[in-house]
This record gives C-alpha cells, sequence and structure tokens, in this order.
C-alpha cells in the first residue's frame, strides 16, 4: 500500500466516476452562489465608507485628495470583505463537497458493494486505517447500556411534567 489515505482516494475517484454530474452540478452551483455573494455583500461592505463620508457627513469645500482617500478606505473594504467572506464561503464549500462525497459514498455502496471492497451485500467496507479508528473509539466510549435502560423503566427520561 502506498500511503494510509490511498484506499479512501479510490473510493472518492469511484464515487466521481458513476456520479460526476450531480458532484459537478453540487460544486459549481453552490460555490457560485457563495462566491456571488461574497462579492454582493463585500459591495455593499465597501460602500458604507463612501456614504458616511460623501453623502452623509462630506466637508464644506470637498477637495479632490478627500475623493481618494474615500476611495481608498472603500477598496479596504472591498478587499477585507472578499477575504473573510471568500474564506468563509471556501469552508463551507468543503464542507458541503465532503457531505456530498459522504452521502453518495453511502448510497453507492448498497448498489455497488464490490468497488467497495465488499461483496455487493450493501455493507461498506472502510479503509483499515477508518476500521482502527473506530476500534479505539468503541474502547474508549463504551455505551452505558445498564444506565440508560434504568433511565428509562425509572422514568428518569421522557417529558418533562
Amino acid at each position: 500500500m502506498c500511503c494510509p489515505g490511498s484506499e479512501s482516494a479510490k473510493t472518492v475517484t469511484n464515487v466521481m466516476k458513476r456520479n460526476g454530474f450531480d458532484l459537478f452540478i453540487v460544486d459549481s452551483l453552490a460555490s457560485t452562489v457563495l462566491n456571488m455573494s461574497a462579492l454582493i455583500f463585500s459591495l455593499a461592505l465597501a460602500a458604507i465608507p463612501w456614504l458616511a463620508m460623501i453623502t452623509i457627513n462630506p466637508p464644506d469645500p470637498i477637495e479632490d485628495s478627500y475623493y481618494a482617500y474615500t476611495g481608498a478606505l472603500c477598496g479596504v473594504a472591498l478587499v477585507l470583505g472578499m477575504v473573510v467572506l471568500g474564506s468563509f464561503s471556501g469552508i463551507v464549500l468543503n464542507a458541503a463537497t465532503t457531505l456530498f462525497i459522504c452521502y453518495v459514498a453511502d448510497r453507492d455502496a448498497a448498489t455497488h458493494g464490490a468497488a467497495y471492497g465488499g461483496g455487493g451485500g450493501g455493507e461498506l467496507v472502510l479503509a483499515a486505517h477508518v476500521q482502527k479508528i473506530h476500534e479505539n473509539f468503541e474502547v474508549t466510549h463504551k455505551p452505558k447500556l445498564e444506565e440508560v435502560e434504568a433511565q428509562l423503566a425509572g422514568g428518569g427520561i421522557g417529558p418533562r411534567q
């Protein structure tokens, strides 16, 4: 095996081969909407200094340098807004793409189980490094079934009276 994530990369590649158009729609539509929203909000943020300094409270004799300083302040607000909102939209896009890949991989495991290491029975066989993580989690976070059953039987869990 080349590296620990190679099985996961093969799974994602297979998912992309079978669901390429859906993945393209999710990625391109979401990125277009978020990036255009970031641009529109950044332009609105950049308009605030202009409105405050030129329209609402201008100095009595307006000089050319005043327009230049106001324009520079608007430019800084535009760039700052694009950086902040662009970073936020990038995080949201990465999360949306990850959730889509997980959803499609789970859906495809039922129909293309052999591509995921299973026999086509609909069960997703996880990569070795993922199985180790799950085993460690189950060891460190044992369910407390007896406590839950006692609370259910004693009325400790349920709607408040």
